[in-house]
Order: C-alpha cells, then structure tokens, then sequence
C-alpha cells in the first residue's frame, strides 16, 4: 500500500533540489532525476506524475531502467514496466545485465548510465580530459 503522506514528503523534497537547481540558472532539460530500486520508483513518480500535475502539455523525460536481478518474475515485471513506457510513447532504454548482480549498482551499470546521460541532457560542455 502506498503512504502518500511519505511519498508526497519526499517529492517536495526533490522537487526544492529541482527549484534551487533552477535558481541557480540550471534548465530544465538539463536537470536529471534518477535513483536505485526505491529511489528510482520516487524518480519515476517525479518525472511521471508529479511534473504532469504541474504542466499537463509537458513532454515526458526519457527513461533509463536497468534490470540486474537474478529472478525470472523480477524480469518479467520490469520488462512489462519498460512496454508499458514505450506504448505510452515515452523514450525508453531498458537494459538487461544477464550477469545479474542483484540488488547493487556494477560498473558497467555507472558506464552506461553516464553514456545515456551524456546523450539525453543537450549541450554538454565535456572536458577533453574526462572522457
């Protein structure tokens, strides 16, 4: 069952991160909310519900879902989650680590993610250096 007490706590939350990030000249299409197992669900429903409250025409934010668990019904439910993503037109990039780690964050996990950030957030300025 879901507190939305709790929920509704921790998005405001992120969303004053959102605002001071803002206030610092930080756009919009720049700011990427992400988080693992629980805290990804709190960025999904950031990104999914909460903004769509606020703006209702507002274009929906690419989705990064990387599924690392070891559990056939783990899979099949993220895979279910991802489609249900995409017939709703969202961008989704959904990957399976068939090493299946668990419930940790790998290296190629932190590799990849950065690469989809790198592509999805506009303008980068990169130093040469930290490629």
């Amino acid at each position: 069952m879901e507190r939305m007490d709790s929920i509704d706590h921790s998005c405001s939350l992120i969303c004053n991160l959102i605002d001071q990030e803002k206030s610092r000249g930080i756009p919009m299409d720049r700011i990427v909310i992400g988080g693992f197992g629980m805290g990804g669900n709190l960025a999904m429903h950031i990104g999914f519900r909460k903004e769509r409250e606020v703006n209702k025409d507002k274009k929906f934010p690419a989705l990064f879902m990387w599924n690392g668990r070891r559990e056939k019904n783990w899979l099949r439910w993220a895979a279910h989650t991802a489609e249900c993503f995409m017939d709703l037109k969202i961008q989704t990039d959904f990957q399976v680590n068939y090493a299946m780690q668990g419930h940790e964050i790998i290296s190629d996990e932190i590799i990849y993610l950065r690469k989809w950030v790198e592509r999805i957030v506009p303008n980068l300025d990169r130093n040469v250096n930290d490629q």
